[in-house]
């Protein structure tokens, strides 16, 4: 299991991060289960911010994938997510099935 100081984390201005007990428990959830999770909320409340930030709790030993709606989500998230994650459209997860 990773150990990551979701406290210490920072912004983009070096701010610290305050997340809400939404995102705490979203957290909680990626730490303890190895089960698919649905984040649903509206937009601008924060999902990508979140997931990028939990992404960091799931071992560099496991396979993760990060789906966006659109190609330049996806490219944006690639440089945002942890090494050992893909962020892809699901089109792009759909085709390399066929």
């Amino acid at each position: 299991m990773a150990i990551i100081d979701m406290d210490a984390m920072r912004d983009a201005d070096e701010n610290p991060v305050v997340w809400s007990s939404f995102q705490t428990d979203i957290f909680k959830q990626v730490e303890t289960t190895k089960d698919n999770l649905i984040i649903e909320a509206v937009a601008g409340s924060g999902k990508s911010t979140t997931i990028v930030a939990a992404l960091e709790l799931i071992p560099q030993t496991e396979s993760s994938i990060f789906v966006a709606f659109n190609k330049s989500i996806a490219d944006d998230l690639a440089g945002k997510v942890p090494f050992h994650v893909e962020a892809r459209t699901l089109h792009s997860v759909g085709y390399q099935i066929l």
